[in-house]
């Protein structure tokens, strides 16, 4: 949810939750898999952009369950197959400021645990300035796949040996 034509169906939760079901259900009718993004949504500041800087979504909890996470849980019930996740932060769930692609508090606990999702996670593209800002690149990619992420989006050509050298060093 944000401001009107930016990055977003609109500013009404209820509004954008009917057209997000509708564009699942076309889409998925179709023979194609719908992703809901950019979760955990932009917040109160749309104007900034994760493709160039990291943020934190400021929003309270009450706020965010009766906004955005209303759009999620029904485009999940919708039949979603999968959710992206993007290089913004939500304090009322992770106070750390890490980004949903990096925080298992909002990758697992929130989408998985209280959103009930079964699907497919997938990142953000991870060359975005909102996500290398974080950590060295082999922590990254290692914490994004920690936090619950089932998809990388563009990481870097050696990430099949990164992460297998983490699996058996157990990291």
């Amino acid at each position: 949810l944000s401001l009107p034509g930016v990055r977003s169906l609109g500013s009404d939760p209820e509004r954008v939750a009917v057209m997000a079901e509708s564009l699942i259900k076309g889409i998925q009718d179709q023979g194609f898999c719908a992703t809901a993004k950019h979760f955990p949504g932009e917040g109160p500041h749309p104007v900034v952009n994760p493709h160039l800087t990291a943020y934190v979504n400021d929003t309270d909890r009450e706020t965010w369950m009766a906004t955005v996470g209303k759009v999620f849980r029904r485009a999940i019930d919708a039949g979603a197959k999968s959710i992206m996740t993007t290089h913004i932060g939500l304090s009322c769930f992770d106070e750390s400021g890490l980004p949903a692609t990096l925080s298992g508090k909002l990758t697992t606990d929130l989408i998985r645990g209280v959103l009930n999702f079964e699907g497919v996670v997938v990142t953000d593209a991870l060359e975005m300035g909102g996500f290398v800002s974080f950590r060295d690149y082999e922590k990254r990619m290692i914490a994004t796949v920690n936090a619950g992420s089932d998809v990388l989006l563009w990481p870097e050509i050696d990430i099949f040996d990164l992460l297998e050298k983490a699996v058996a060093d157990g990291r």
